[in-house]
Parts: C-alpha cells; sequence; structure tokens
C-alpha cells in the first residue's frame, strides 16, 4: 500500500548455517534481539558461497519456495525484488574448509576473502549471480562486505597478472550483465570508499552504519 515503493529487498538471513543462528520471538511476535546470537550469525556468515556448488545453500525452514519462489511472490504484488549478497565468507563454512586455496591469507574477524584472481572462484561467483539474477529472476542487488576483496593494501593475488581496480571491474562488470537494464545495483560500505570509480556500474552506495549501531558525529564527518 505504498504507492511509491517500488522495491522489495531481502536482506541477510536466507542461508543455511552450521549452527542455529535463529533469534527467538516474543509472545507478540517481535524479535527478542540478541547481541550473542547475532554476533554467532555473523562469524557463520555463508555470504556469497551459500549458492556455490557443494554448499549448504539457503535455510528452507524459513524459504520453503526458495528465493526465487519469494522473488515471484513480490511480482505479484506488484514490487520488484532485490537481494543481499556478501562477499566474505566465514572461515567455520563448508567452502572455506573444502577449498582454503581460494581465499587469501588475510582474515577480517571470522571472515576469509575469496581470491577473485583464481579462475575457479570467479567461475563460483558467477554461478551464484547467473542463477538469481539471470533473465531477469531477482532485478535488483545491494552487495555487501565487498571492498576488503579489492582494497587492503597488502593483498597479494595468486594470479598478479592484473591489479585489484582490475579485479574489482571484472565483479561489477559480471554483476551488471546479469541484472535487467533498469535493474537497480546498490553497495554497502561504512565509508564511501572509491564511490566515483564504481559509477559506470553502481547506482547508489550506503554511507553509514547499521541505524541501531550509526552515529550522526560518524556520518557528519
Amino acid at each position: 500500500h505504498f504507492e511509491r515503493v517500488t522495491w522489495l529487498c531481502v536482506d541477510d538471513g536466507y542461508e543455511a548455517s552450521t549452527v542455529d543462528v535463529s533469534l527467538k520471538r516474543l509472545p507478540g511476535g517481535e524479535l527478542d534481539y540478541d547481541h550473542p546470537t547475532e554476533l554467532l550469525w555473523y562469524n557463520h556468515l555463508a555470504g556469497v558461497s551459500f549458492g556455490f556448488p557443494g554448499s549448504l545453500g539457503e535455510d528452507r525452514r524459513k524459504l520453503p519456495h526458495g528465493l526465487l519462489g519469494l522473488a515471484d511472490q513480490f511480482r505479484e504484488v506488484g514490487l520488484r525484488p532485490a537481494l543481499w549478497v556478501g562477499l566474505q565468507v566465514s572461515k567455520h563454512s563448508p567452502i572455506a574448509q573444502q577449498h582454503p586455496d581460494w581465499f587469501h591469507s588475510q582474515e577480517v574477524g571470522d571472515h576469509r576473502l575469496l581470491d577473485v584472481s583464481i579462475p575457479e572462484v570467479r567461475q563460483q561467483i558467477e554461478h551464484v549471480f547467473k542463477t538469481y539474477f539471470g533473465s531477469g529472476k531477482i532485478e535488483g542487488l545491494k552487495l555487501d562486505f565487498w571492498s576488503n576483496l579489492f582494497e587492503e593494501t597488502d593483498l597479494k593475488f595468486s594470479h598478479p597478472e592484473k591489479t585489484a581496480a582490475e579485479w574489482r571491474e571484472w565483479l561489477f562488470a559480471m554483476i551488471r550483465s546479469y541484472l535487467p537494464e533498469d535493474g537497480f545495483f546498490s553497495i554497502a560500505c561504512t565509508i564511501a570508499s572509491g564511490a566515483p570509480f564504481l559509477a559506470p556500474w553502481v547506482d547508489s552506495y550506503r554511507f553509514g552504519e547499521d541505524m541501531r549501531d550509526g552515529n550522526w558525529e560518524d556520518i557528519k564527518t
């Protein structure tokens, strides 16, 4: 009933996990928000690897018809579907355990960073975007936890024939190729890192933190 709303974006929490990270609900149905539980979820974040062949995939307890079925339901009520995707992968995830050679040595907390210079890694990432966004299935994207894969100053790519900026360009051009021409591509980051250089592919970026963590003084700086 919000006539100016066009897009509905599914945020994180749709991936299956090796641990139960479900938040409890209060008698009225609202979430019993619990920081230790969220931290547990964050540390086991599957990120883009949820869609790699051999991964745990989607959480079918939450989404019995899957993400693509949910996207169809959004369209049925006149909204365009969008999806949050994060590029960092938990070191506890099956993919990180099975293919440690696909990752940089650096870690960000409990997260590992995929090395996009490795052909198999690019194939896996592209598989996800082709599966979920190709042929107009999901039409919008909010990309999160991506900048560390390219903007850490001491990254050493396994195949150094391209720079980090060139690998980043590969990623964004590939993503755009699977979105409709009028699709929506947003990036999330704490600071507007590199935003002017991403303008050919990206429609918007988020500057700041999640609302409960945010600070207007930080935003103003």
